[in-house]
């Protein structure tokens, strides 16, 4: 039995929506968060996953599953933004639907925790150690932190997703 789960604020984010956007862009941007869902739905179940639950919020939807193996996970968080990303093809014949998709196929691959992005980076790196250090040398240079030595995401019931960082300083850990 699949639950679906809401956040009172959403429908408060909602209505500010409607008064800011003109109607056709918001029509075009709530079915362009359908089709990204319904991708990621597709691939769930063509890999044989099962819908737990589907939660919408303000910081957008998520989708719990069961009965996938990493690999047919990663095909299911990957299915959202690159089906969005294909739907240019279809630009031509419907221009909002296809730049709200590539807007929001852009944003979710952004590898920061809960997007797709994130959960694709945080299956990829999870026992890989070679992407993992390539991963931490690539963001030393690009936060320009020489001192980084390891990461870690998790999760707790309190906290919800985590992230704790490690650093050596002077031979100080921290």
């Amino acid at each position: 039995v699949t639950k679906l789960k809401t956040d009172s604020r959403l429908y408060i984010y909602l209505a500010v929506l409607i008064f800011l956007l003109p109607l056709k862009w918001l029509i075009a941007w709530f079915v362009a968060v359908c089709l990204h869902e319904l991708f990621h739905f597709a691939a769930l179940k063509m890999n044989g996953g099962k819908l737990l639950s589907f939660s919408v919020c303000i910081g957008g939807a998520n989708m719990e599953c069961a009965d996938l193996t990493e690999n047919e996970y990663l095909v299911s968080v990957l299915a959202g933004p690159l089906g969005g990303l294909a739907l240019l093809l279809l630009g031509r014949w419907i221009p909002r639907v296809a730049i709200c998709s590539f807007l929001l196929s852009v944003y979710n691959l952004i590898p920061i925790l809960p997007l797709d992005g994130g959960q694709a980076l945080h299956i990829l790196m999870k026992n890989n150690e070679s992407i993992k250090k390539k991963i931490y040398i690539f963001l030393n240079k690009l936060l320009k932190y020489d001192y980084i030595t390891g990461g870690k995401t998790g999760y707790t019931e309190k906290a919800k997703r985590t992230l704790v960082t490690t650093a050596n300083v002077n031979n100080m850990d921290l």
